[in-house]
């Protein structure tokens, strides 16, 4: 049996060995902790940004009257019911129209509307182009909605292909009905400007509502581009393939586009993915 003196150096050689594991841990742990944290998302970009298609600059409403917009129509989806006062717009809400020969009798707006959304087959304006850029996102490209009532223009972080990542753009809408122009801020804080993105049949998307190919980006409510200052609209939309996409904002899609004079619209622009 070994005396005490002998028992008690294995107690102070055993407690030595316990703390200097400790130690070792510690000093284990302590340079696993000053390792370099884990980085965010990778920086979207790519060795061939696209961009807003090069083409002709958008004139669809030079001399065109400015299309008034009355809050009150935005919940109009009865075509029997008025669509407001937007300044003497045809038939008057379809008081006095019979005078010019009975049109009236449909409500007032047959002869001077009627007519033509029967011929207009498309549900949208023409796509409209870029000016042309170093296919690096920051140019502004711009147009007016398909009915003039907004002007919207926006730039982007580089235009990239991924079925993950999305490029953002932020877009800025103003009211064309004042002078100068008001940021358009009161769309729904939980829709924001809604973003419809496809590879389209023909470049001329207007009338293309089908597509070949739609982005995984939902087109829905909650998933649209955010308002971060008056009038200004921030979000992401995902190309996850290479081609001509058309990219079409909507604006106030919570409300009808039954009367001329509701606050919704929408403009598309051409778009080239490498």
């Amino acid at each position: 049996m070994a005396s005490r003196p002998v028992k008690q150096r294995l107690q102070r050689l055993r407690a030595a060995i316990l703390w200097y594991g400790i130690g070792v841990t510690a000093v284990v742990c302590a340079c696993s902790s000053s390792s370099k944290p884990p980085s965010g998302p990778p920086i979207f970009t790519c060795t061939s940004p696209g961009e807003a298609t090069p083409g002709p600059a958008d004139t669809h409403c030079v001399g065109q009257p400015v299309q008034d917009v009355n809050p009150a129509s935005c919940m109009n989806y009865d075509d029997s019911s008025a669509c407001g006062d937007d300044g003497g717009a045809p038939g008057n809400d379809g008081g006095e129209a019979g005078d010019d020969g009975g049109a009236g009798d449909d409500g007032g707006v047959g002869d001077d509307g009627g007519a033509a959304a029967a011929t207009n087959e498309c549900d949208y304006g023409a796509t409209m182009f870029g000016p042309g850029s170093d296919r690096g996102g920051a140019v502004v490209v711009e147009g007016d909605d398909d009915d003039c009532k907004y002007h919207v223009s926006w730039t982007s972080s580089p235009i990239c292909q991924s079925s993950l990542l999305g490029v953002t753009f932020t877009v800025t809408v103003t009211y064309l009905g004042t002078n100068p122009p008001v940021p358009v801020t009161n769309i729904p804080a939980d829709e924001g400007v809604l973003v419809e993105a496809f590879i389209p049949k023909t470049l001329d998307a207007a009338c293309d509502d089908l597509g070949m190919h739609f982005s995984p980006t939902p087109f829905a409510p909650g998933h649209g581009l955010l308002q971060t200052s008056p009038g200004v609209y921030f979000g992401s939309v995902i190309f996850d393939q290479a081609g001509e996409w058309t990219l079409r904002f909507h604006i106030h899609e919570e409300c009808s586009d039954l009367c001329a004079n509701s606050p919704h619209g929408h403009a598309a622009f051409h778009i080239t993915v490498p």
